[in-house]
Formats: C-alpha cells, sequence, structure tokens
C-alpha cells in the first residue's frame, strides 16, 4: 500500500500577510490576550476562462455542532503549527485533500462589526466573536492550491458536502443548481468574509493563478460522497 500523503509543508507566504499571522498559535495568543482561542481558515478560488470564479465552501455533518452549515475549510490552530499560515494550510489538507502552494493574502471581515457581533481586528488581522463566553478569534486566507480541479475528499465525521459556489450564491444565500436549495452559511462573519475574499479575487485579477476551465472544475461542482 503506498504512503498515505503527508501535510503540506512547503509553501510559500505573501509579504503582505500582517505579522501576526506569521506567529506559531502559542506565540499570538500570549501576545494577544484579549483572544482566548485562534483558528485558520482556508478560501479557495478555482477560476474558468469562460465563468466567474467559484470558491469553495464544505458542508458541516449533522452531529456537529452548526449542523449542515456551510464554510471554508478550517478549524483550530494546533499548537505544533508554525504559523497561523500553516495552520490554514493544513486544516486545508486534512479537510478536503487540496494542499496549498501559496497563501496569496489575508482576509478580514469586510465589515467592521457584522449583525452577529464578529468584526475585524486591525491590530492582528483577524476576525472575533463570541461563543460560548470566549473569545475566538479567526485569521482567513486566501490560498492558492497545487490543483485546484483536483476532486476533493471530504472526512465524512466532519463534513458531508462540498461545492463550489459564486459570488452571487454566497449573497444571495441561495444554490443556483436547480434541486440544492439554500445556501446556509455558519455564520453573518463567514459570509462577509467570503465576499471579501471575493473583492479581494477581482481586485487582484486573481493573481494570476492558472485558470482550471470548465472541463476541469469537479462533476457537478460538488457532492455528498468522496471523491478522490
Amino acid at each position: 500500500m503506498a504512503d498515505a500523503p503527508s501535510p503540506p509543508l512547503e509553501f510559500t507566504t505573501s509579504p503582505s500577510l500582517p505579522a501576526p499571522l506569521l506567529l506559531s498559535p502559542s506565540a499570538f495568543l500570549p501576545a494577544h490576550p484579549h483572544i482566548d482561542y485562534i483558528m485558520a481558515g482556508a478560501i479557495v478560488f478555482a477560476s474558468s476562462r469562460t465563468g466567474p470564479p467559484k470558491t469553495l465552501l464544505i458542508r458541516r455533518a449533522p452531529s456537529d455542532s452548526y449542523p449542515l452549515r456551510w464554510e471554508v475549510p478550517g478549524g483550530c490552530a494546533d499548537a505544533s503549527d508554525a504559523s497561523l499560515a500553516a495552520a490554514a494550510a493544513r486544516e486545508l489538507w486534512e479537510e478536503t485533500g487540496l494542499r496549498a502552494r501559496r497563501v496569496l493574502c489575508a482576509v478580514g471581515a469586510g465589515l467592521p462589526r457584522t449583525g452577529d457581533g464578529s468584526c475585524f481586528d486591525a491590530a492582528t488581522g483577524v476576525c472575533t466573536f463570541g461563543e460560548t463566553g470566549d473569545v475566538w478569534g479567526k485569521a482567513s486566507f486566501v490560498v492558492d492550491v497545487e490543483q485546484a480541479g483536483a476532486g476533493v475528499v471530504l472526512r465524512p465525521d466532519e463534513h458531508v458536502d462540498w461545492a463550489w459556489v459564486t459570488e452571487d450564491e454566497v449573497r444571495r444565500g441561495m444554490f443556483e443548481e436547480e434541486g440544492r436549495g439554500e445556501l446556509d452559511m455558519v455564520s453573518e462573519g463567514v459570509t462577509s468574509t467570503v465576499l471579501e475574499a471575493f473583492r479581494l479575487w477581482d481586485e487582484n485579477r486573481g493573481w494570476e493563478v492558472q485558470p482550471t476551465g470548465d472541463a476541469d472544475m469537479p462533476p457537478g461542482e460538488g457532492g455528498s460522497e468522496l471523491k478522490n
């Protein structure tokens, strides 16, 4: 049996990343004591020669918190992560099987404060929100992967579906594909962050990422079973 692929340890980071996001979690939290816990998320785009760019969302398992809600790949930073950017790359690989190649930029929430209380902390480059009496921080990054059109491999105990979605679908909270229904995100803060990522993607013209082409997009734009 072939060895399982290792987590992505080699990737480049943009010099524009705020310095706090290059700290390890064990260094970040003591330096920012108003934040109790820190998370990291990866926003991946797939470009097309004939249509609008799309970003990858994954759907939480029904047995998890925020059941069946949509989010970007991400999770709690581990003490062993070299930086918050590395935490995002690790979480991306663990949750989808996609391997980071470049961390292109950090993404704020797009708005100073959303209706659910999430707000962007400019001093740290993270979005903060309250949960069970604690203050959580989440660092979000636009990440270029080795092959955006590759099949997504989910961990079924954590996520049950995935989809490549347009900015318009995120704004409307509704899938364009007939029968898929509403696109319910985990929170307003996540929605705002994803929309800000679309703005940055357009502003930077996709960072010259090679288009995948419509033929190379994942079949059906998503799926409820494992893809490989």
